[in-house]
């Protein structure tokens, strides 16, 4: 078994009321630890399942390339 998520960030914003999108990378600067490889596992089994769960919220896995610029 891994690290646990640090969900602190993500679940103030569901408590909110409001959606959320994050890619990878953004996933692993709120949370600390790599997004779940395996959709299934991530929409169903991984924490951040159970937390929106909770919330009444459910993951929708979009695969997109995603071309980040790094300011120089």
């Amino acid at each position: 078994m891994g690290k646990r998520p640090k969900l602190d960030e993500i679940s103030a914003v569901l408590a909110l009321g409001k959606c959320l999108t994050l890619t990878d990378a953004q996933y692993e600067a709120k949370t600390g630890i790599t997004l779940p490889k395996d959709p299934y596992y991530l929409k169903n089994g991984s924490a951040l399942a159970r937390l929106c769960k909770e919330y009444g919220y459910y993951i929708e896995v979009q695969e997109k390339r995603v071309l980040l610029k790094k300011g120089v």
